[in-house]
Order: C-alpha cells, then structure tokens, then sequence
C-alpha cells in the first residue's frame, strides 16, 4: 500500500511538472512572437535603449518599467498632461520622436503607456493604475489604433480621470456620449488600415463635442517612427508641420 501511495505521490509530480514545462514554453514562446512581430522604433536611440534617462536642451525623457515619461523644460501647468497608449503590436518607443515633439509644442508633459506583450487590450486596467499611482491631473488620453480603443474603454469607465480623449486613427468601441471632455478625432485620407466600416458603425458612440479630422495626406504609421505598416497607403504630408498643427487642437 505504501509503494503505491508513494508511486501516485511520484506520478502527480511528473505530471505537474510537465504541465508546468508545458506552459512555460507556450508563455515564452508568446513572448518570443510578439517580440518578433512587433514594429520597432527605426532611428534615434529608440532603436536600443541602454539608458534609463535621455536629456537634451528641451527636454528629459524617463524610461520606466510600464511608462515613458516625457517633460519639456518650460511647462505651461494651464495645459493638462497627454497620457498616450501605442497601437497594437507597436513598440512604444516608436512613439516617442512625436511625443517629445508634441510635448515641447505643448509645453505639457507626455506619458507613454509600456503596454504587457505591446498589447494594451490585454490589461485595459493598466491606464487606470498607472495614473493613479504617478498622480497625473485629468490627463488627455490617447491613443493610436487599437490603442485608442483601450483609451475609450478607460474613459468609459473611469470619466472622472481624463479631461479629453484623442483619437488617431482608432475609434471608440463603447459609448462615451455623457463624457464632458473635448474629444478629437484624427484620421488619414490614406490609412489603408483602420477599418472605415468599425471607424462609422462606432461614431455614436461619441459626445456631441467630438471634432473629427480626415487629413488628407496622412496615413496610419507615418506619425509615429516605426515605419510604413504593411497594407498601409503611402504618407504625403510633412510629419512635422502637421504635428504642431494638432498639438495646437489638443
């Protein structure tokens, strides 16, 4: 009787142990594609950080486990801070060349959400959390593509904490129509990307104050520096004067 507990105690543990095997392979595996898959930032030293804080005449840019911290030297503390997360399978240090441009322009800081996996949908409750714990006043939040999705669900949510939503081309898939803040909308004439069918289907689902933008010329990735998206139209506006003209819109 004793060898046969002791066999069943042995087999239990085999048995555990090779469920264990079993899923650490399939997390690090998980990790290993999206790692792979994901878009990286393409210039700058974006492209491989080996530091926690980046100075420059302007600004100072913070590296921290969930966030990246943005903040230009003249602040204006009338302008509410931007809290912005990345698209879907985007690295969020490809966000960063234009949030440092917006940040100066503005005069405000930017926070950039690190997402798990640079999945934002996979922890909506991150934006929440980390707001919270970093004490930033009703920010801005916003988002691009899937990451603007995650950007409206919080403010559905949690309406109290933001004082705007921006929107670049994403679109709201849950109601935000009692939400008090300005909301801005901003899309490419030449976004091959977001799904125009979502993009209508889920305009109701925004407050009557909403200014919705096509920018003729704009594509889904040429903001950001990640490179052309695969299946996305080709970019034929300046990068750089349309960012000052949506930081004003902020």
């Amino acid at each position: 009787m004793k060898s046969q507990i002791k066999q069943s105690k042995f087999n239990w543990w085999k048995i555990s142990l090779g469920i264990f095997l079993i899923l650490s392979i399939m997390v690090f595996g998980a990790f290993g594609y999206v790692q792979a898959f994901s878009y990286k930032a393409k210039t700058g030293p974006w492209t491989n950080i080996k530091a926690s804080i980046y100075q420059s005449g302007d600004l100072s840019t913070v590296i921290k486990t969930e966030l990246i911290i943005i903040t230009p030297v003249v602040i204006d503390n009338q302008v509410k801070p931007l809290y912005f997360i990345p698209g879907g399978l985007v690295e969020p240090y490809a966000y960063i060349d234009t949030m440092e441009q917006i940040a100066i322009a503005r005069k405000s800081a930017v926070y950039i959400q690190k997402p798990l996996l640079n999945l934002a949908i996979t922890n909506i409750n991150q934006s929440v959390r980390l707001i919270k714990d970093y004490g930033i006043d009703k920010p801005i939040i916003g988002g691009h593509s899937l990451g603007g999705v995650v950007a409206c669900r919080n403010i559905a949510s949690n309406p109290e904490l933001f004082s705007g939503l921006l929107l670049i081309g994403s679109y709201c898939d849950a109601s935000i129509i009692g939400f008090s803040g300005q909301v801005n909308v901003v899309y490419g004439g030449n976004d091959k990307i977001l799904s125009r069918d979502n993009f209508e289907k889920n305009r109701g689902n925004l407050p009557m104050q909403v200014a919705v933008r096509e920018v003729p010329g704009l594509n889904h990735s040429g903001l950001f520096d990640y490179g052309l998206q695969k299946g996305d139209g080709e970019m034929t506006i300046d990068k750089g004067a349309y960012l000052k003209i949506l930081s004003v819109t902020l």
